[in-house]
């Protein structure tokens, strides 16, 4: 038995001495660094250490001011270490303590707030408006309220747009994300690269770099397919040009003549004749110009040169365009072309007849070519000879020496062609291109007005002293707008009559309104059929008539009244009848 004891009690203080119980009794230390997405470190971030099983909280520590921390006396065992901070991402790390001295080195926490976009660059052009997609998510443990701001350039402009509005600031829930537009202007004077900065803003802030490189437009603002003429001194040479608008943005843009030599004479006039020194173009936009110069009678002959300006409204684009002029001698003129009208006012959609007469006053027979220098787009244009048996159409003729021929120019302009004037100049011109003659022909559009009225019914009726109410439809049958549509209605004398609406500011071609009409008649009308008149009528035009009968009956109170006064005369008959009879 002493041996034993002895053995148990040496066992005893070998365990209580040995490396084994220093093992079960070991506490771990775990150290690290916490860090943004730019490798800086984060004070002030909560550590919670939790012990598992159960995810038990064992202990909170934070990182100092450089985003170190050092967590000591964990017994040992796993760990779970969440790290937290307002404005990031919560990142969890999960540890095995069997090491006593661990370090995480570096822990990057992300920014709750992300921004992204599949587009971080761009080439575009000056006056370009380019739209940017970008998506803004939230990847936090909480709401973000968020606000937007741009750093840009000098001179440029930016907008933040959703589907339909402009966005300053947004809420945005935990796990959600909302996609967006950054709407960029960019100004005529941009150049080279340039550098964006989109930054939203909450409980921290996240920004989006983006790059626009600007490159100088290579389309032309203004230009001329035939920039060299050539006429005798005197006569006037026409230039038709166009003015383009290849920017993002509406323009306004001068238009000028310049460098006109001394005593000429120039200007600048729509298709349709009228002067022009300002034109608004929407972004891509263009219109047809035409220039026009008169050399001095007394000019010598030889080449000139004109310049035709466009400057923007803000002068920050400015662009020329040279023109040449080529005075030579005046050819004896052996053709004559005389039009019996030179102006004709037709509706839009119907055909203008320009009768045409060509002489050959010449020696030499001549082969003559007819077209048509310039018109508006989709009017339909063309030269005609007409007999009694036949038309024929013309774009040549053959004309000899000491004849004339009778032409007929027709014209249809499209029956959506806006008012106004429009000249249609033509051209007969030899097939040596010795002779070139210019008629200049104008065709004035006015309106094609008409109004089409539809009640809804053609007979009503109504108790003495009551109502009644339908409705009237007002078509536009014409192909020009109308304005301030109204419906006019003609009632009995005394009779109430109202219309709603009272007035349409305008109505399109082929659109319709309908107007509702309540007629109410005075307490003494007679029982019987009358008649109401109808009429559309607006600034423009008046439709037909429409006349409606209306049965106005009696009350059925008053029917009452009568069948008793009737019975009381059948009555007051029966006893006379009986009283003269015993007489």
């Amino acid at each position: 038995m002493n041996v034993a004891a002895c053995f148990l009690i040496i066992l005893t203080l070998y365990v209580a001495i040995s490396p084994v119980r220093v093992a079960w009794a070991a506490e771990a230390t775990v150290s690290g660094r916490v860090v943004d997405e730019d490798n800086q470190g984060l004070s002030d971030v909560k550590i919670e250490v939790y012990s598992s099983p159960g995810d038990v909280l064992y202990v909170i520590r934070y990182t100092d001011s450089d985003g170190y921390f050092s967590v000591r006396d964990l017994p040992i065992q796993t760990y779970t270490f969440d790290f937290s901070k307002p404005g990031y991402a919560t990142e969890s790390i999960s540890l095995d303590t069997s090491i006593p001295r661990a370090n995480l080195g570096d822990v990057v926490l992300r920014k709750a707030l992300r921004l992204s976009s599949p587009v971080l660059s761009r080439a575009a052009s000056p006056g370009d408006k380019l739209m940017l997609p970008f998506t803004v998510s939230n990847i936090g443990d909480d709401p973000e309220m968020v606000e937007f701001s741009v750093s840009k350039p000098e001179g440029w402009s930016t907008r933040i747009l959703d589907q339909t509005t402009e966005v300053t600031k947004v809420y945005l829930l935990t796990d959600s994300s909302l996609n967006l537009q950054l709407e960029v202007t960019i100004p005529l004077t941009a150049t080279r690269n340039n550098n964006l900065s989109l930054t939203t803003s909450g409980k921290t802030n996240t920004t989006l770099n983006l790059t626009i490189t600007v490159e100088p437009s290579n389309e032309s603002i203004i230009s001329c397919q035939f920039s060299g003429k050539s006429t005798a001194p005197g006569y006037t040479v026409r230039f038709q040009v166009r003015l383009k608008n290849p920017f993002g943005d509406e323009m306004r843009f001068r238009v000028a003549v310049d460098s006109i030599p001394l005593n000429w004479t120039a200007s600048v006039e729509t298709v349709g004749g009228e002067a022009v020194t300002e034109v608004t173009l929407d972004s891509s936009e263009f219109v047809d110009l035409i220039v026009e110069v008169t050399p001095l009678v007394t000019a010598r002959l030889g080449e000139y040169g004109i310049v035709v300006k466009a400057e923007s409204s803000d002068r920050k684009v400015t662009t020329s365009l040279p023109l040449n002029i080529t005075l030579t001698e005046a050819e004896e003129e052996e053709i004559q072309v005389a039009a019996t009208f030179l102006e004709v006012t037709v509706e839009a959609g119907k055909v203008v007849r320009f009768p045409i007469t060509i002489i050959n006053s010449g020696e030499t027979d001549r082969t003559l070519l007819l077209s048509v220098v310039e018109y508006p787009t989709d009017w339909q244009a063309a030269f005609k000879s007409e007999t009694d048996d036949s038309t024929i159409e013309l774009s040549g003729l053959y004309l000899t020496a000491g004849e004339s021929e009778n032409l007929v120019f027709e014209v249809t302009p499209p029956s959506t062609a806006n008012l106004g004037s429009y000249a249609v100049p033509v051209q007969v011109e030899s097939e040596d291109g010795a002779i070139r003659i210019r008629l200049e022909l104008k065709a004035i559009i006015t309106g094609s007005y008409d109004l089409s009225l539809e009640p809804s019914t053609l007979y009503t009726d109504a108790t003495v002293g009551g109502s009644t109410t339908f409705t009237a439809k007002i078509t536009n049958t014409g192909q020009t707008p109308v304005s301030v549509l109204r419906l006019n209605v003609d009632a009995p004398q005394e009779w109430e009559t109202s219309v709603n609406p009272a007035q349409v500011e305008s109505l399109k071609p082929r659109e319709s309104f309908t107007f509702t009409i309540v007629v109410e008649t005075p307490d003494d009308t007679v029982a019987g059929d009358y008649l109401l008149t109808l009429k559309g009528l607006s600034d423009q035009v008046e439709s037909d008539e429409v006349q409606i009968r209306m049965t106005a009956t009696a009350p059925t109170s008053w029917g009452l009244i009568g069948i008793g006064i009737a019975a009381v005369m059948v009555v007051a008959l029966i006893v006379v009848f009986k009283k003269f009879r015993r007489r």
